[in-house]
């Protein structure tokens, strides 16, 4: 096997070694994508989607071509390899591929909008940021216009390196803001506990665990105190909810005070 330069390009990922740290991003992809989809000059999005923007199955509006609207989202898929800011806007335009309408379609081309003026954003690799893993989570209560579903979404962190990000629909119907975000923390809690478990084997409190409700009041607390106030063993994963009483002590630690 012979030696191999540094590398530079990968699967349309375009890396960088600097003396700082590591980029990675798809600059060039995103210019070949926009070449392929032979799109003209458009307006710059400030963001990839509107806050105010409600997407719902819109059976009685005009239907897009199913084709088209497949090979978009697609190429928007493989974009979140470096680009977390459009997780949540792909992945809900991504729900009405089978049945795609001319709104679904606008709102992809924000997302292009909003990529034609950020074609240079992706993730930095800061060296010597240490490995202490932090994880944020949120959720949108009912944000799901079809089935009135909340999504969950969350970021996870190696010192200053974002190294796992996801956007998913909730599999049940939250009936409260507090369930949804306690439905999204146990799932992150399960995703990084068996992901990162060996990095915080010996070491359990360098597992940090942030709820992003607003950024004027997050709570704050051990991978430790969440299976205390959980009632689960420590090599036990999160697969399954804990009695009431265990819950209602959990969401707690969110900021709620009521009753469930």
């Amino acid at each position: 096997m012979s030696m191999l330069e540094e590398l530079h390009f990968f699967l349309g990922l375009e890396v960088k070694q600097l003396p700082k740290g590591i980029f990675i991003g798809q600059s060039k992809y995103i210019s070949d994508m926009f070449k392929k989809f032979n799109f003209p000059e458009m307006k710059i999005s400030p963001t990839p989607m509107s806050i105010n923007i409600s997407l719902h199955a819109d059976l009685d509006g005009q239907p897009f071509d199913q084709t088209l609207y497949r090979s978009l989202i697609g190429s928007l898929m493989y974009l979140t390899t470096s680009r977390p800011d459009i997780m949540f806007a792909v992945c809900l335009c991504a729900r009405f591929q089978a049945n795609p309408r001319y709104s679904h379609y606008k709102a992809v081309m924000r997302i292009f909008r909003y990529l034609k003026g950020t074609p240079n954003l992706g993730l930095w690799y800061p060296f010597g940021t240490g490995f202490n893993l932090t994880a944020f989570t949120d959720a949108d209560h009912g944000g799901d216009q079809v089935n009135w579903k909340s999504t969950s979404g969350g970021l996870q962190f190696l010192g200053h390196k974002l190294v796992s990000w996801s956007s998913r629909k909730q599999n049940c119907i939250s009936l409260s803001t507090a369930e949804s975000e306690y439905i999204a923390a146990a799932s992150c809690c399960s995703q990084d506990t068996m992901t990162y478990h060996p990095a915080t084997e010996n070491n359990p409190d360098h597992f940090t665990f942030l709820v992003a409700r607003n950024p004027d009041h997050s709570n704050s607390f051990s991978l430790r105190d969440m299976r205390r106030y959980l009632g689960i063993p420590n090599r036990q994963q999160y697969d399954a909810f804990p009695s009431e009483d265990n819950m209602l002590a959990a969401v707690r630690l969110l900021g709620y005070e009521g009753e469930l």
